[in-house]
C-alpha cells in the first residue's frame, strides 16, 4: 500500500508539472501581420525568376564584376562575420541543454595547535584530491530548450541579412555599372555633337565670308557649340566617380578596377514575371530575416515566462582523495544532491522580463508586417515606373526622329537661302538634347529593371559559399 501512494504522488507531480509546463507556453493568437493580396496590380504571370538575374544582360564583363564584388565586398565579409558570431551564440545556447563536467584537482597541507593534553601538540597534514563534479539542470518547462531554439533562430536571421547583403550588392553593382556605360555613351556622343556642332560653325563662317550669312549667325553656332563643349567635363566626372565606385563596390580602392565599358547599353531583356506576392515569402531574404527574429522573440517571451517557476538542478561530484599522493587512487568519495529552488520574492523583476519580451515580441511583429509591406511596395513600384519609363523611352525616341528630320529641313532651306539660320540653330539643339535625354532615358528604364530584381528578390542567394581570407584575394 504504501508503493501504491508512492506511485501516485510521483504520477500526481508529474500531472501537475506536464500542465504547468502547458500552461506557460508563448504561443499566442496573433492576428496577420499582413493581409496579403491576391496578385500584383500589373506583371506577367508565373513564377518569379529567382536565378543569377544579372546574366539575362549578356555581359561577361558584368558577371565577373559581380562575382568579386560577392566574393570581396567588404559588407559581406562583415555579414558573414556576424553569421559566425551567431553560430557560436547558438553553440551556447544549445549547450546549456547537456550537463556541465568540470575536472578539480588540489593539494592541500595544514599545520594544526591542539593544547588537549595540556602542552601545546603541532601537527602538520597533507590532503590530495583529485575528481570531476557534474551539473545539470532539468528543463522541466521547456526554458533552456526555448533559449536554443531563439539563438538558432537569430543564427537563421544572420544567414538571411547576408543574402540580403548581396542581393544589395548584386544590385548596386549593376546600376553602376549601367551609370558608368551610359555615362562614357554620354561622353562619346557629346564628341560626335561637338564635331557636328563644329561643321555647322564651319559652315555659317563659310556662308559669312561669301556673304550669305551673318555675323549673328557665326555668333549663335559658336555659342552653341561652346555650349555642347561645357557639357563634357561634368560628364567626364561623374564617370570618374562612377568608376570609384564600382570598385569599392568590389571590394578595392578607388582606382583600382580595371574592366572595360561596353560600348553602349544593352535592350533589356523580357521581364520577369512578378510571380504572386506570397512568393516574396520565400524569396525577400529580408522578409525571412524579419520572420525568423519574430520566432525568436516568440521562444524568448516562453523562457521568460517559465523563469518565473521552480528550477529543478542536480549536481554530483567522484573524487579521488588520500593525505599521501603515492596512494592518491586508493580512496575516493562521491556525492548526489538534486535541488529544486524557485523565486519567491524578486522584486518583480522576473515578471517585468516576462513582459518585456512580449513588447519586443509585439515589435518584431510590426517589424515584420513593415518588411512585408515594404517589398510588396518596392515590386508595385519597380512595376509601374519600368511601363511608364518604357512609354517615355518609345515618345522619346519618336519625338528625336522627328527632331532629326526637322533638322534636315531646317538645313536644307537655309542652304537654299529659303530661310535664315535660326530654324537650323533651334533644330540643332533640340536634336542633340534629345540625343542625350534618349540615352539617360534608356539608362533609367534598365535601372527600372534592376530595382524589380531586387524587388522579388531570389533563391540564388542560398548558393552563396564563404570567400576566401583576404589575403588570398589581394588586401593587406
Amino acid at each position: 500500500m504504501r508503493l501504491n501512494r508512492k506511485a501516485f504522488s510521483w504520477a500526481w507531480s508529474l500531472a501537475i508539472l506536464s500542465c504547468s509546463c502547458a500552461m506557460t507556453r508563448s504561443d499566442r493568437a496573433r492576428p496577420p501581420a499582413v493581409a496579403l493580396p491576391g496578385q500584383f496590380s500589373r506583371g506577367e504571370a508565373g513564377a518569379p525568376s529567382t536565378n543569377r538575374w544579372w546574366t539575362s544582360f549578356r555581359s561577361p564583363e558584368l558577371d565577373a564584376l559581380i562575382d568579386k564584388g560577392l566574393a570581396s565586398n567588404f559588407d559581406i565579409r562583415k555579414a558573414w562575420a556576424r553569421l559566425d558570431q551567431a553560430r557560436e551564440l547558438a553553440v551556447q545556447a544549445g549547450a546549456d541543454r547537456w550537463p556541465g563536467l568540470n575536472l578539480d584537482a588540489s593539494a592541500r597541507r595544514a599545520k594544526t595547535i591542539s593544547a588537549a593534553s595540556g602542552e601545546p601538540v603541532a601537527t602538520t597534514a597533507d590532503q590530495f584530491t583529485l575528481g570531476v563534479a557534474a551539473s545539470y539542470e532539468v528543463d522541466l518547462w521547456g526554458r533552456v530548450s526555448a533559449g536554443a531554439r531563439a539563438a538558432r533562430l537569430d543564427f537563421e536571421a544572420s544567414r538571411d541579412d547576408l543574402e540580403t547583403a548581396a542581393l544589395t550588392v548584386a544590385a548596386d553593382l549593376s546600376d553602376a555599372w549601367f551609370a558608368a556605360v551610359e555615362q562614357q555613351a554620354q561622353l562619346r556622343l557629346l564628341n560626335e555633337q561637338l564635331e557636328v556642332s563644329r561643321s555647322y560653325r564651319e559652315l555659317t563662317e563659310l556662308r559669312f565670308q561669301q556673304g550669305q550669312a551673318s555675323a549673328l549667325d557665326v555668333y549663335q553656332q559658336r555659342q552653341q557649340e561652346a555650349s555642347v563643349r561645357a557639357q563634357i567635363p561634368p560628364v567626364e566626372a561623374r564617370l570618374a566617380v562612377l568608376q570609384n565606385a564600382l570598385a569599392v563596390l568590389a571590394g578595392l580602392p578607388p582606382g583600382g578596377l580595371d574592366v572595360a565599358l561596353p560600348r553602349g547599353l544593352p535592350e533589356a531583356p523580357p521581364r520577369p514575371a512578378a510571380g504572386l506576392p506570397a512568393d516574396l515569402l520565400e524569396n525577400r531574404p529580408d522578409v525571412r530575416a524579419a520572420g525568423a527574429r519574430l520566432r525568436a522573440a516568440d521562444e524568448r517571451v516562453h523562457a521568460a515566462v517559465v523563469n518565473r517557476l521552480p528550477a529543478l538542478k542536480l549536481t554530483g561530484g567522484a573524487a579521488y582523495q588520500n593525505a599521501e599522493i603515492s596512494d592518491l587512487f586508493d580512496d575516493w568519495i562521491w556525492n548526489l544532491a538534486a535541488g529544486l529552488a524557485g523565486p519567491i520574492l524578486d522584486g518583480g523583476r522576473r515578471a517585468s522580463e516576462a513582459r518585456r519580451t512580449r513588447a519586443a515580441a509585439d515589435e518584431a511583429l510590426t517589424t515584420y508586417g513593415q518588411a512585408l509591406l515594404k517589398a510588396l511596395r518596392e515590386v508595385e513600384d519597380a512595376l509601374v515606373q519600368e511601363d511608364r519609363q518604357r512609354e517615355l523611352l518609345d515618345r522619346q525616341r519618336e519625338q528625336l526622329g522627328l527632331a532629326r528630320e526637322t533638322l534636315e529641313q531646317a538645313r536644307s532651306r537655309y542652304l537654299r537661302g529659303l530661310n535664315d539660320y535660326l530654324p537650323v540653330l533651334t533644330a540643332l539643339q533640340t536634336t542633340q538634347v534629345l540625343e542625350r535625354s534618349e540615352l539617360a532615358a534608356h539608362r533609367q528604364w534598365l535601372s527600372y529593371r534592376l530595382q524589380l530584381h531586387r524587388a522579388l528578390g531570389g533563391d540564388w542567394t542560398r548558393a552563396l559559399e564563404r570567400p576566401p581570407p583576404p589575403s588570398e584575394t589581394g588586401h593587406e
